[in-house]
């Protein structure tokens, strides 16, 4: 409880590094260790927490981190638990996020009730 989750794939970029002579991107030898692949995230939470609200609901909010040199649009919905970790709200609808490139933006949701939240749970994904 209380986190948030990239659950969108898209979100990935992965890199594979090989190696070049001249310019040229050459087979690595036979028996030689294969090119190695890097998973970078394009998109990363910097930050994460909730209080209460001045009308008595929790509150959360996401500061998410835009690695690429592009706008992304991401989209997140939160599910909020009460102290036995039962849902207490029916899950919010997703909601859009800018992002300039290189740059930060923030989710933020509010729960529907006043009484008994303790945890929440944010879903994280792409732009649809």
């Amino acid at each position: 409880m209380n986190s948030v989750n990239i659950i969108d794939r898209s979100l990935r970029s992965d890199s594979v590094w090989a190696t070049y002579c001249s310019g040229q991107r050459v087979a690595p030898p036979p028996g030689g260790p294969p090119p190695a692949v890097i998973s970078r995230y394009k998109i990363t939470v910097q930050k994460h927490a909730s209080r209460k609200s001045p009308t008595g609901t929790m509150e959360v909010w996401a500061t998410l981190k835009n690695h690429t040199d592009y706008p992304l649009q991401i989209e997140g919905r939160t599910q909020f638990f009460d102290k036995d970790e039962s849902p207490t709200d029916v899950g919010s609808t997703w909601q859009r996020v800018q992002l300039p490139p290189k740059g930060i933006g923030t989710f933020r949701d509010f729960s529907t009730r006043l009484q008994g939240v303790e945890s929440y749970y944010i879903e994280l994904r792409e732009g649809r």
